[in-house]
């Protein structure tokens, strides 16, 4: 099973990349070749960097053993790639991160305009609905409660917003942010 990435791309997609592989590596799963497999807790690698001329050059290597949990010859799994395995407690996998991160910038964006006496955009809105929704798979029955009482109080303020009371609507932003830092504080 082999994976190869080659040719000239921009950095930032380089970039993305490696942020999605270090969450891959920090979850203990990785996709290769369509195939997931279950990475063991430790390994080795090695980074060197240089200036060659006119570039710098980045040599990584990284070798993580197989988990031996992982119950399967050659430690891949017969699980689509994405899927949880069952009845397993495990932390929150890179793509819920990812999607809050979006869903925070998104909220950000929001606030923003509004503070500025601009009701949300209908672009922003879809996505913020649609990264909610995508992430209501990742919400935790220990924190569920807050959650939804957090997506009402967003829905008040969208709303407010949208119909012009912008102050009304601040002031409920303030307060969905209050409950998200308690709670934050509390189950993270």
């Amino acid at each position: 099973m082999k994976q190869k990435k080659k040719g000239e791309i921009d950095r930032t997609i380089i970039a993305q990349d490696l942020a999605r592989l270090s969450g891959s590596i920090a979850d203990g799963r990785l996709e290769i070749a369509g195939s997931l497999v279950e990475l063991g807790k430790s390994g080795y690698w090695k980074m060197e960097k240089k200036v060659k001329r006119d570039a710098a050059v980045i040599k990584l290597e990284i070798k993580l053993p197989l988990s031996p949990e992982a119950g399967l010859a050659a430690g891949v799994s017969s699980r689509p790639a994405g899927q949880k395995p069952l009845g397993k407690r495990e932390k929150r996998p890179f793509k819920a991160k990812k999607i809050k991160k979006e869903m925070g910038n998104v909220w950000k964006l929001i606030k923003k305009n509004v503070r500025q006496g601009l009701p949300p955009s209908d672009a922003d809105l879809k996505a913020l609905w649609r990264t909610k929704e995508e992430y209501e798979a990742f919400v935790d029955t220990t924190w569920q409660k807050e959650w939804e009482m957090c997506i009402e109080l967003a829905k008040k303020a969208l709303s407010a917003a949208e119909d012009g009371k912008f102050e009304e609507a601040v002031s409920l932003f303030n307060k969905a942010d209050k409950l998200k830092a308690m709670c934050h504080k509390k189950y993270k």
